[in-house]
């Protein structure tokens, strides 16, 4: 995840620099990176599970797209409800650059993930 982290804010912030938008996966330090640098051109789509996460109502307050799951959430559901908000950012946010986090803790048998 970290690589991730390091990868999509370097090539976010290259991208961005020039006038390119982007939609990253979640990471607070995304979010409180845009509302820091007050960048609109940055589109967070974030899905999670409610029930642990998150607790920081801050970098919640960045997120465009927030998709709030339960613990136990079965894979039909959690693929439905991210269909449907791909479908909303797409319609809200035509970026340039897509980074997509497939998820680190949605493995069935994390204990994140639950």
């Amino acid at each position: 995840m970290c690589m991730l982290v390091s990868v999509a804010k370097h090539t976010c912030a290259g991208s961005v620099e020039h006038g390119r938008s982007a939609l990253l996966p979640q990471g607070n330090g995304y979010e409180k990176d845009k509302l820091t640098f007050k960048d609109d051109k940055l589109y967070i789509l974030d899905i999670y599970n409610a029930d642990l996460w998150p607790h920081d109502a801050l970098a919640k307050s960045a997120i465009d797209n927030t998709v709030e799951l339960r613990c136990g959430t079965q894979d039909a559901q959690y693929l439905s409800s991210l269909e449907r908000a791909l479908q909303q950012a797409s319609a809200a946010f035509q970026p340039d650059l897509i980074l997509y986090n497939a998820g680190t803790d949605i493995l069935k048998g994390d204990p994140l993930g639950r």
